[in-house]
């Protein structure tokens, strides 16, 4: 159960009273969710919250460079089979399969919130949806451990490619 402080609860009153003024069209929503909070509703803070991840389900910043470094990695890969490095790699291997939707959820929701703030909006991927429909996580580490094994992790040679890619 979350718990939210008096003075948490205050703040928040005064964020859906100001919501309530410029946004009317959902105004009868914001009341709601005032009223619950001024009364300390606690039963109702589901309903408040509806959206906000709670504390498992929030990325740490360890999380978020994992995504990133794994975007990245894909990044270097893809840009050094355009260069010419290695044609004896299957471009399909190349593009980015994405998290596993069911079990990676976070990490497949951070890929996406960065692909829709114009982050590597260039890569190349396997889901449109960044949804790979299978566990990644011990792939990717060991993919990364590859990566970060290369003498130029941002100008990958043939044999970086194909050694990552094992």
């Amino acid at each position: 159960m979350t718990k939210i402080t008096r003075v948490e609860r205050k703040i928040l009153v005064n964020q859906y009273t100001i919501l309530e003024k410029i946004d009317p069209e959902r105004a009868e929503e914001y009341a709601y969710c005032k009223e619950v909070l001024e009364n300390g509703f606690e039963a109702d803070y589901s309903d408040v919250l509806r959206g906000t991840y709670d504390e498992p389900d929030t990325m740490s910043v360890a999380e978020c460079k994992y995504v990133g470094d794994v975007l990245q990695m894909y990044d270097m890969m893809q840009t050094g089979y355009k260069n010419g490095q290695t044609q004896s790699v299957d471009p399909k291997r190349l593009k980015f399969p994405g998290f596993d939707g069911n079990n990676e959820t976070k990490f497949m929701a951070y890929a996406r919130h960065m692909r829709d703030h114009r982050k590597w909006t260039f890569l190349d991927l396997g889901a449109a949806d960044f949804n790979s429909h299978y566990p990644t996580e011990d792939r990717y580490a060991r993919m990364l451990e590859e990566w970060n094994a290369s003498a130029d992790k941002l100008n990958l040679t043939a044999a970086d490619i194909v050694r990552i890619l094992l």
